[in-house]
């Protein structure tokens, strides 16, 4: 259930303040409560307050006579708490129902839950076209999450005729609200020129940029690509940036993208937009390697042949080596230092190593999804 007072998450002072605020508000139940003649908004206020008190059972008896008077806000709340279970025992088909008569009044929360409950089958019959509708509707009324959910019925074509047009509509809509994903697909058709839309990699940077300050994977990466690649702005390809490419890399290798730490290593092992590192290189390739990257897996056993940013291991080496081959990597090299580290370890060792290879499960990756 949503109150007034759902909030992003907040400082230890802010929540103080709130807590603060709170009290003051419940403070003031005695006086809502004992007024003769409530009508529904009063009803609601002191349901509301019980519900900030948490006390459920009181707040759903006054926003329950509320709702039943027609207070929009009484019955959306009502909604959610037949929907959490709170006050009364969990009830979807009641919850869909109170959400059913605010989203007929205008309230664009519930039209929005209503829509995924009819996505999800909850409380109703699972129904395509209904659960667009409720999510259309509550999009047209500036609902955030709404409009993101409603162009990617439009992409799939799930209970409405498919359309790239409305599906990049209602994702611009939410991007210029600061919906993280919504900002990273835009990012995405714009840097792919997919979904209809014109290729533009300055609308691409724009979106990814925004997308990966809120700490979105996909934006965060692609921005590194970009980066490192030198974006394309009026037919002229710009200078690349090692250094911004290097930002992104890591603020996405630290979520897990196995592409990402290999590029990060990539840049600490020649010195690209920072300092030379060999030790973090070997860091991020081996985070990588250990994803199944073969590219990483052959410069991590090159590393632990050489001794560069780790210690000496040619049984590491082979181990990280026959791996990047296994996998099919085209490169040369991993002959000549398998020939080479042959030569250089007794029988025993390479056993051994051969063992650590069949062993080597690779951790679930984390995926990046071009657009």
């Amino acid at each position: 259930m949503k109150n007034f007072f759902e909030d992003s998450p907040e400082s230890k002072e802010e929540s103080q303040a709130r807590a603060q605020f709170i009290k003051s508000l419940i403070e003031k139940l005695p006086f809502y409560e004992s007024k003769e003649n409530k009508n529904a908004e009063d009803k609601y206020r002191v349901g509301n307050l019980y519900y900030l008190k948490k006390d459920f059972k009181k707040a759903f008896f006054w926003l329950e006579q509320a709702a039943e008077e027609g207070f929009l806000e009484a019955q959306y709340c009502l909604g959610g708490m037949y929907f959490e279970g709170q006050g009364a025992a969990q009830n979807y088909q009641k919850a869909a129902y109170w959400f059913e008569k605010a989203a007929e009044q205008g309230d664009r929360d519930a039209a929005n839950d209503l829509g995924l409950m009819y996505l999800e089958g909850q409380g109703v019959t699972q129904d395509f076209q209904k659960c667009a509708y409720w999510y259309e509707k509550a999009a047209e009324r500036g609902h955030v999450i709404a409009q993101f959910n409603t162009g990617n019925m439009y992409a799939k074509g799930l209970g409405v005729a498919k359309s790239n047009q409305k599906f990049t509509y209602w994702h611009e809509k939410a991007a210029q609200q600061g919906h993280p994903k919504a900002q990273a697909n835009l990012g995405g058709m714009y840097y792919f020129g997919s979904y209809g839309v014109t290729k533009n990699d300055q609308k691409a940077a724009y979106w990814y940029e925004k997308a990966a300050q809120q700490g979105e994977l996909n934006a965060q990466f692609y921005l590194g690509v970009m980066y490192s690649q030198g974006l394309k702005i009026s037919h002229q390809r710009i200078s690349k940036n090692h250094k911004k490419a290097a930002h992104w890399f890591e603020k996405a290798a630290e979520q897990g993208a196995a592409e990402a730490q290999f590029n990060l290593g990539t840049l600490y092992y020649g010195g690209r937009g920072v300092s030379t590192n060999y030790k973090k290189a070997a860091h991020w390739f081996e985070k990588a390697a250990e994803q199944g990257i073969a590219e990483a897996q052959f410069n991590l056993g090159t590393m632990y042949f050489h001794g560069q940013g780790v210690e000496k291991n040619y049984i590491q080496a082979y181990k990280w080596i026959t791996l990047a081959k296994a996998d099919e990597l085209e490169n040369e090299g991993c002959e000549e230092y398998l020939s080479a580290l042959n030569n250089a370890m007794s029988i025993s060792q390479i056993v051994e190593t051969q063992r650590l290879a069949r062993e080597f499960k690779p951790k679930k990756a984390v995926e990046i999804k071009p657009h």
